[in-house]
């Protein structure tokens, strides 16, 4: 039992040790409620539903990694060096906004050829809105998370993917009758959600000024 205080202690005190763990529990998080909620939508929504909205998340997923600019990694190490985090933090945000914004619409005009089975997009402008929005919500969560992982606090990297997880699985209820985008814009909306309270986490907890 004291071996076991120690082991706990040592791991407490130490932030490699201690973020290290919290990064494990965020991989069994996202593992379980992955399965989780792909095993739901299988009960909830029919085959083509499944197989259209996991190519829509793929599909955002990929504009989301060119939009980056590798920015998400590049927070982790300069983010802590810089004099003024307001103002680094400010830029990365928007300038991946931005890129993401324009990837979105490259990707959009150019979808027959990059996914034909997503043509539908590009006949509803709240469709293409969506997707861009999708874009930019998934580029900054990405964001947010390296700059917690910035600033050795990645107990809130474990919250804000708690939230997110357990909060899709619950609007997949919410939004059924919207078939494949119903997927979609359950995992958005829940992003979306996760994405704020880690803003107002930074706010709150190290002082972020947008």
């Amino acid at each position: 039992m004291q071996k076991l205080l120690t082991i706990y202690h040592h791991i407490k005190n130490d932030s490699l040790y201690r973020n290290s763990v919290f990064l494990l529990i965020n991989t069994v998080i996202l593992a379980f409620f992955g399965f989780f909620f792909w095993a739901i939508c299988t009960r909830v929504f029919s085959t083509e539903d499944i197989g259209i909205a996991t190519t829509l998340i793929s599909s955002v997923d990929l504009v989301a990694v060119f939009a980056l600019l590798g920015l998400n990694v590049s927070v982790i190490r300069y983010l802590p060096k810089s004099e003024n985090k307001n103002s680094s933090i400010n830029s990365v945000l928007i300038t991946v906004g931005i890129t993401a914004i324009i990837g979105s619409i490259i990707y959009v005009i150019g979808i027959n050829r990059f996914a034909p089975e997503l043509s539908f997009i590009k006949s509803n402008k709240i469709f293409v809105f969506a997707f861009g929005l999708f874009v930019v919500f998934t580029c900054w969560s990405q964001i947010l998370k390296n700059i917690f992982r910035a600033y050795l606090s990645t107990q809130y990297v474990v919250l804000k993917n708690s939230i997110f997880n357990i909060l899709k699985i619950g609007f997949i209820f919410v939004f059924t009758s919207l078939g494949a985008f119903g997927i979609l814009t359950s995992w958005m909306t829940a992003l979306t959600i996760a994405v704020l309270i880690s803003i107002i986490i930074l706010i709150h907890t190290f002082g972020y000024r947008p």
